[in-house]
């Protein structure tokens, strides 16, 4: 494979005309001395791939091809993989080189390989080691050596697993080059799980085969797990290690430089366990322990804390998220990730049970100290917003009467419109005519809807409707139905807590000055910025489309509010760049937010909104867009 100055220098020369040193020298920033050195290792790649380097005096250098098939096959293997112009593209191509290379890196080196500036290369190493931070790994400085990633081992693979997860054809050439094969390793472990009666996903598959992978590559290289990383309490089962133990035996018949110890077994059956569906016909059934009981108990009391939705006596739900939790306990027992291929949809979809979700999860980050991914939020979301199904078709369906003036045939004609239009809502159905409902039993109905005017009382909620009702008016008749609080929630995002002059270059001085700025305007206790940057230490709230929606830990003011601040530049925030911060305080008060959080992320994940919103810095732009969508919203639910 070709490295970045070799596939420079390749670029530049050709079939069709001499290239000189001097030109070769000033296009890779080279000394003659250098590019020499270099035309010569060139020189012996290409004779064994059927071509020559021709060098003549005083006119330079020139390809010459005798075997068309071997140098295209040549130039096609070695395709430049990274490319390496922007910064984010030079700290894709450091990371892969400091992951996979197994000894310390000058930065010399990186700097000869990327054309780049020690200044450039030590501003890239900076971001680089904010990276690392995350999994708890250091970029250890040596002096006379280079540069080394240290760290625990489950954290060093685990960063391995997401930095190729993010990659896309640079990952599978890396896969190529460093990695047992997949269809073998797929066989392998796919024979031993379906004897041991495990059922996974085809994109769980896929994620173990690559963590697997990348377990014997770093076994190959000396690194392996150690007793004191894999000594948690982790619930493990004896099938688990059992299963574990025959997959071990399987893959070091594909190579016996594979040495299983017993942090490795483990840490085999820890992949196997935190994602395993187990089939309903096997014997072994997964045991709830008092531990997940409890844990499920606190995210729904949690809940009915923050959103007063009282989510307990939704049997089949505790059921499936105890079940959920047991291979959720491990993956974060052991800081392992689980993508969720639907998340982006769950949330624009089911927005507030992912909210409830979000809410429950800052239970098990507290417990397990480890920030719960959006993708496990997301799974959770799933089952809160099944529960919430379920919930509606049970809920309590209302009594009319209609109120005709028109004949018969017609009045008939406007119920059947009226049932189909709202037969999810409905329990009881009447119609008469105007003169005849004062002397009508109107003991257990709930509303009245007429298509005239009704000049005296009755004890029971009117409405006047048109006997030719269009989408709009079925919208507001189905909210009015279903009980809902029709105010608008345009009363959340006040002028005064619209700012555009926050400044800060972290998160946390961003969220500092925005919660002084609102403490001079609202009434918020002392505790508030205290209980928002709690809520940063555990939970994710940056949601991408460069938006975040921090708030404070639980409900701490009397009304619920939002701060919009609109920040001059980007900053990084979690996984996200931000630049629009919604701060979000829910009132102690308990009352439905279900709009709000139905409605808000039409707006806050909506990229054209955004980067109007970035561009004009207007508050009119924020109460615009609502309006309009608010209105939108009003006739499709």
């Amino acid at each position: 494979m070709l490295d970045l100055t070799l596939r420079k220098i390749l670029d530049c020369l050709s079939e069709d005309a001499f290239v000189s040193m001097d030109v070769l020298c000033k296009q890779t920033h080279r000394s003659e001395k250098t590019i020499r050195k270099l035309l010569s290792e060139l020189g012996g790649m290409l004779e064994e791939n059927g071509a020559n380097l021709v060098k003549k005096y005083g006119k330079g250098i020139q390809i010459v091809v005798f075997d068309r098939t071997a140098y295209q096959k040549f130039l096609s293997d070695g395709e430049q993989v990274f490319s390496c112009n922007t910064s984010e593209e030079r700290i894709r191509y450091i990371l892969y080189v400091l992951l996979f290379r197994n000894e310390f890196i000058k930065i010399e080196d990186l700097c000869e390989k990327l054309f780049a500036s020690r200044k450039t290369i030590s501003t890239d190493l900076r971001q680089i080691d904010e990276y690392l931070d995350g999994y708890c790994l250091i970029l250890e400085r040596k002096p006379y050596h280079g540069l080394l990633i240290t760290g625990q081992e489950l954290r060093f693979r685990q960063c391995m697993l997401e930095y190729l997860m993010g990659l896309q054809r640079e990952g599978d050439w890396i896969r190529g080059q460093c990695f047992a094969g997949e269809d073998v390793i797929r066989q392998c472990v796919m024979d031993k799980l379906n004897q041991y009666g495990y059922l996974l996903y085809e994109s769980e598959l896929r994620t173990i085969i690559l963590q697997i992978q990348i377990a014997l590559y770093r076994l190959q290289n000396g690194h392996g797990m150690t007793i004191e990383e894999m000594d948690y309490n982790s619930g493990l089962k004896e099938i688990d290690i059992d299963t574990a133990n025959v997959c071990a035996r399987s893959l070091q018949g594909i190579n016996p430089a594979y040495v299983f110890d017993i942090p490795e077994i483990k840490y085999l059956a820890i992949l196997i366990s935190g994602k395993k569906r187990q089939q309903a016909s096997y014997p072994d059934n997964i045991v709830i322990d008092m531990e997940i009981n409890q844990l499920v108990n606190d995210m729904l009391a949690s809940v009915i804390k923050v959103f007063n939705v009282d989510l307990y006596e939704d049997f089949e739900l505790q059921t499936i998220l105890r079940k959920h939790m047991f291979a959720l306990r491990i993956r974060l027992q052991y800081h392992m990730q689980l993508k969720n291929p639907m998340l982006k949809e769950i949330k624009e979809t089911y927005s507030f049970p992912y909210a409830m979700a979000a809410q429950a999860c800052t239970i098990l980050a507290e417990y397990f100290h480890t920030i719960v991914s959006e993708d496990e939020i997301g799974y959770i979301a799933m089952c809160i917003a099944l529960s919430i199904e379920r919930k509606k078709k049970t809920a309590n369906r209302r009594n009319i009467v209609l109120v005709c003036e028109s004949g018969t045939g017609s009045a008939k004609l406007f119920q059947y419109r009226f049932e189909e239009a709202f037969k999810d809502y409905l329990n009881r159905v009447e119609v008469c005519d105007v003169h005849s409902l004062p002397d009508k039993d109107l003991s257990e109905v709930d509303y009245i809807f007429s298509t005239v005017p009704i000049q005296f009382n009755v004890p029971v909620p009117i409405y006047q409707v048109q006997y030719f009702f269009d989408s709009r008016s079925a919208g507001r008749l189905k909210k009015l139905l279903k009980n809902c609080n029709a105010q608008s929630i345009l009363r959340y995002f006040r002028e005064e807590l619209f700012f555009t002059d926050i400044s800060g270059t972290t998160k946390e001085e961003v969220l500092h000055q925005l919660c002084a700025r609102i403490a001079e305007k609202a009434d918020v206790p002392d505790t508030f910025e205290e209980y928002v940057m709690r809520r940063e230490q555990i939970m994710q709230t940056d949601f991408g489309n460069c938006v975040a929606i921090p708030h404070p830990y639980a409900p701490i003011t009397q009304e619920t509010f939002v701060s919009v601040a609109v920040l001059n530049k980007p900053i990084h925030w979690f996984t996200h760049d931000v630049q629009v911060v919604f701060l979000l305080s829910i009132s102690v008060n308990k009352e439905n937010l279900e709009d709000f959080y139905n409605i808000s992320p039409m707006f806050m994940l909506d990229e054209e909104f955004v980067q109007t919103l970035i561009r004009e810095k207007s508050y009119e732009v924020l109460i615009s867009a609502i309006k309009k969508i608010e209105d939108d919203y009003e006739w499709r639910t």
